[in-house]
């Protein structure tokens, strides 16, 4: 019985800088801070060099093809150098007489963000080009094969205050037309989410964010010809007219692609007060959508918020779980 060598993958393992996690996320002096390297990274490259007289871990995994027959199976591995080093190093695979459902019938739900604009630099392509889409499926891939539900997209810039080393754009086009009216362009949300559904990830949609840290809105202006910002604080008039015709516009785009049961409206980290004015939004606007919410527990939320995530510490009260699975 043999188990095909495509089946095997290499990735080196690559080094990043950082440093000590102290007390949390504060702002820290980076000069007082030990720091070091640690393993982090895998590459995706077969050949990696390497300095003399180092070390570098490999991480080796193998996916074991649902066919396969049970019992002990003996491999190599070939290491080179420059055609002129070889070892080989030889190993044993136990395959069980045990079968795994396949991914999307886990009841396993896995929510990790993706960020596509980080890959196109990583891998030195323009942004939502065939070179982008191509380096993104074999990320997207390996997400929904460990177990990924939610598409992660964007509605506006930067919803999460600028956290990340790539900036978070939108994948929603907001334009204000001379009128004063909204025109939006889902062109780019619609080809990110056809695109994640294609490499496996299905159930849910989630879209960051209503309230974002920074409570701004970016748009296009059609009467200055010139990108703007708005600054509106949830609940206020100027958020609410923000929000309103939106909402309506993006409710019947998702009716028309047939998204709208599997979409929520995503939020992270969000103050209670301002959950609560958004909610009551969406409530009287369009009480169809979803709502998602990463962040503190509160007892307001239990019945409002469909996908909950919450700290491990506190534990959520007795109380409060018992309501959500009434």
């Amino acid at each position: 019985n043999i188990i095909s060598h495509e089946a095997i993958n290499v990735y080196p393992v690559r080094y990043v800088m950082t440093d000590l996690f102290l007390n949390g996320f504060e702002y820290r002096k980076n000069d007082t801070i030990p720091f070091s390297l640690a393993p982090d990274m895998l590459d995706n490259d077969d050949a990696f060099s390497i300095t003399g007289k180092s070390t570098r871990p490999v991480w080796i995994s193998i996916n074991v093809p649902v066919d396969a027959k049970t019992g002990v199976y003996n491999g190599v591995i070939e290491i080179k150098a420059k055609g002129r080093f070889k070892r080989r190093l030889h190993f044993t695979l136990d395959v069980q007489n045990q079968v795994l459902p396949k991914p999307a019938e886990w009841s396993f739900r896995l929510d990790l963000w993706q960020h596509p604009w980080s890959i196109a630099r990583v891998e030195k392509v323009k942004p939502w080009s065939a070179e982008h889409f191509e380096a993104l499926r074999q990320n997207l891939t390996m997400l929904a094969e460990a177990g990924q539900k939610c598409i992660t997209t964007t509605i506006i810039n930067d919803p999460w205050g600028g956290q990340t080393y790539d900036p978070y754009e939108s994948m929603v086009e907001w334009r204000k037309t001379l009128d004063g009216g909204w025109v939006y362009d889902f062109t780019l949300f619609d080809q990110w989410v056809e695109f994640a559904m294609s490499c496996g990830i299905k159930e849910q949609i989630n879209c960051y964010s209503m309230i974002p840290w920074s409570n701004t809105f970016q748009y296009f202006d059609e009467g200055s010809n010139s990108l703007k910002v708005l600054k509106a604080e949830p609940g206020s008039e100027a958020f609410n007219a923000h929000w309103r015709p939106f909402l309506l516009a993006f409710r019947e785009h998702l009716q028309n692609k047939g998204w709208l049961n599997m979409t929520c409206i995503a939020m992270d980290e969000r103050k209670i007060n301002d959950m609560l004015s958004m909610i009551n939004l969406i409530k009287e606007t369009t009480p169809e959508l979803k709502i998602a919410f990463a962040g503190s527990i509160h007892p307001e939320l239990i019945n409002d918020v469909y996908d909950l995530y919450t700290f491990i510490d506190p534990v959520i009260d007795s109380v409060s779980l018992a309501q959500r699975f009434k």
